[in-house]
Formats: structure tokens, sequence, C-alpha cells
């Protein structure tokens, strides 16, 4: 992104420091690796299930699991969809994983951003209410803590 970004910024004449970065992702956090993996997979496959972010998902070498959620979710199979998205996939687009694994992948994401919005998974209803509660406080306590 950086190396783009500067590409841009050059061609249009203007500086980085003129140019605010604010990046989203969404963050699930959990002692339980395969569990923060597995609960996040939902909310990528709910993106996944849209045509217009296959071309995304291929260029970084998932357009084959793109597709097929994009098939699963034509024909209304959302558990599918959902099984469709390979771990790999989860963890490329998405920072899952207990809570030392995600500060440094968010910890990375801030070298490029000048802010960060962490959202927890559970788009589209993919996961039950008190799950996406736990994973907010998560956040909260993971990169918020009370001073």
């Amino acid at each position: 992104m950086r190396r783009l970004l500067a590409e841009g910024l050059a061609k249009a004449g203007r500086k980085r420091e003129d140019f605010h970065v604010s990046l989203w992702s969404y963050v699930a956090i959990d002692a339980d690796r395969k569990r923060a993996i597995d609960d996040a997979r939902g909310t990528l496959a709910f993106y996944s299930g849209i045509a217009q972010y296959e071309r995304y998902y291929a260029a970084h070498g998932f357009g084959d699991a793109a597709r097929a959620v994009a098939a699963a979710t034509a024909k209304g199979d959302f558990p599918a969809a959902i099984a469709a998205v390979p771990d790999e996939m989860v963890t490329t687009f998405m920072a899952a994983g207990t809570p030392d694994e995600v500060r440094e992948r968010i910890e990375a994401l801030g070298r490029s951003a000048d802010s960060l919005t962490l959202l927890p998974p559970g788009t589209g209803g993919t996961l039950p209410v008190e799950r996406v509660r736990a994973y907010r406080r998560a956040i909260a306590e993971t990169f918020y803590p009370p001073r």
C-alpha cells in the first residue's frame, strides 16, 4: 500500500503529510486462535459473496475461494459460503487470533496509517450478539486498556 500511495501522491503533486490514511480492520481476539478465525470467517464470507469484491480477493490469490463463496451465497446457502472460506483467507484479510497475534498485526497496519478503526466480526448477523460483544470487549482490553 505504501508504494501505491507514494506513486499516487507523486502523480497528483501532493505530499504524504497532506493526505490522511484511515484503515479499518475487522478484529477477532480470542485466547483460542481457532475460535477467533472461525468466528471471523462469516464476516469474510459476507463480503466475499458480493461480486464486486471478487477481483480484490483474486488479486491476493483467493479468487477460487471467493467464487465458491459467491456461488453458495447466490444459492442462499450461507453455511456453505462460510465453509468455503479457508483459514488463510481469514488471516490474510482480517486480524484474527490470540491477543499477541492480533496486536502484532494491528501494529503493522498502524505503521502505514494515520488512524485505525477496529471492528469486531459479525457483519450480516454472522455471529450471536454475545460473541460480538466479547470481541468488542477484547478489542478494548487489548488496545485501549484503562490508564
